[in-house]
């Protein structure tokens, strides 16, 4: 288990993972959505404006809320998918 980061907020606008939680492009990664908004994780370049394209993150009370980002990996962008003005992420180097 490496150390633990401050959660991160996330907004409808898409960020990049990899910057909001200083973890390098390519590290495995853990991702947690621990808020009720459904949010949606793109790998790649960053997404169009209103791109819905990615994979879901769904709420903390799912079993789809977390997701392992392996190693490899090209950039991570995430956001709330709809009006929710933020979420909580918790992000975890593996």
């Amino acid at each position: 288990m490496s150390q633990t980061i401050p959660d991160k907020i996330v907004t409808p606008i898409w960020q990049s993972l990899n910057t909001i939680s200083s973890i390098p492009i390519g590290t495995e990664m853990i991702v947690h959505n621990k808020s009720t908004s459904l949010m949606i994780l793109a790998e790649g370049t960053q997404p169009d404006v209103n791109s819905l394209d990615g994979v879901p993150l769904t709420s903390y009370r799912d079993n789809g809320a977390s997701r392992i980002v392996a190693s490899g990996s090209l950039e991570i962008w995430v956001r709330i998918k709809g009006n929710t003005s933020e979420g909580r992420l918790s992000v975890q180097e593996v």
